[in-house]
């Protein structure tokens, strides 16, 4: 059996500068959050993953990864795990590249291995020891992927901010004011007790017109601005959200989930029962299986198994229907079996 990554040195060190820069911007208040399209993208890729069945000398070791290969690929646009071996034991650590090195052909890198007690971080780990998922390829640096806030653009940036405003917004001071006379008191919870006193008549008008007593003058007489226009008239006050705040959100959230590879109808609540299955099956067909094609092929190399096998018969079941009647279609042309066309709409008997 060939090891190539058996005699690799290790070296482990502390927490690094990106982490504190990461911990400092948080506490400051001036990195961008997260929007939540990226949580949905993360949690669609993770279960997407961690619905596939593997098959293989070492299966059980690489279905515990599939899961966190997923949500890293969709936010970071490439997930990365060490390869080591424990005695007899072949074990896949999740990790992150925080450097790369080398040559196209002699790849090396420095990892980020997290833990919960600590970051250990790997020095110059060589390729062969990496089993490496790039999903969203950078064009100008083929080895590593894009991440979802750089695929999205502003849109990210746009969409975290505007998550933020809103939630600022909806977390100010709200109720209803109730303008009173003079004189009903001269503490908050004095004028509350007035009020609620002059209303108590309304608790069962019923639509019914109910009198209550006011300061103002009556037929004219006086000084009729010595007291307030609209007595116990109530305004309301508290954020207010217009149309237009929905109409942002949906086209700014769109696009951060194109970016991830997510068809947009698949959140906005437009889509009919039939156009969620079409926007799924794009997800599957244009997303997660070429992922996991490229998953297989790096696992078989790196872990030398020509035998693992990745697949997707849960996924596939979500689309029966569709795929039934494309067969059904297929074999009612001229020349096509039953059996090659259950074939080509992905239907096994």
């Amino acid at each position: 059996m060939r090891w190539p990554w058996a005699a690799q040195p290790e070296q482990r060190a502390s927490y690094t500068d990106r982490v504190t820069e990461a911990l400092v911007a948080a506490a400051a208040g001036t990195a961008t959050p997260a929007p939540s399209a990226q949580g949905i993208a993360e949690a669609m890729w993770a279960a997407a993953f961690a619905a596939a069945e593997v098959s293989g000398r070492d299966s059980d070791e690489v279905a515990a990864l599939l899961a966190h290969l997923g949500a890293r690929a969709a936010v970071d646009g490439d997930a990365v795990a060490l390869i080591r071996v424990d005695g007899a034991s072949l074990i896949l650590e999740p990790a992150e590249v925080t450097a790369w090195a080398g040559g196209w052909r002699s790849l090396r890198a420095d990892i980020t291995i997290p833990g919960p007690d600590a970051e250990l971080d790997v020095r110059n780990v060589a390729e062969a020891r990496l089993v490496r998922l790039v999903v969203f390829p950078d064009p100008h640096h083929a080895w590593r992927g894009r991440s979802l806030r750089n695929r999205a653009g502003d849109a990210w940036r746009a969409l975290g901010e505007l998550e933020r405003s809103i939630a600022d917004e909806a977390a100010t001071p709200r109720g209803q004011a109730v303008s009173t006379p003079s004189g009903e008191g001269d503490t908050p919870e004095a004028v509350t007790t007035s009020v609620a006193a002059r209303l108590a008549p309304f608790k069962d008008a019923r639509g019914r017109i109910v009198g209550i007593p006011t300061p103002r003058l009556p037929l004219g007489t006086g000084n009729s601005d010595a007291s307030p226009r609209q007595d116990l008239g109530i305004k309301r006050f508290g954020p207010e959200f217009g149309a237009e705040h929905g109409d942002l959100y949906r086209t700014l959230e769109g696009v951060v989930l194109a970016a991830a590879g997510i068809p947009p109808t698949v959140t906005d609540g437009s889509a009919t029962p039939a156009g969620l299955r079409e926007a799924h099956r794009a997800f599957l067909s244009q997303a997660i299986r070429p992922a996991i094609a490229s998953l297989q092929r790096e696992l078989r190399a790196k872990l030398d198994d020509p035998t693992l096998r990745i697949t997707l018969p849960a996924l596939r079941e979500a689309d029966l229907v569709a795929r039934s009647r494309a067969a059904k279609n297929l074999a009612d042309l001229e020349g096509v079996d039953v059996e090659r066309a259950l074939a080509l709409a992905g239907i096994d008997v």
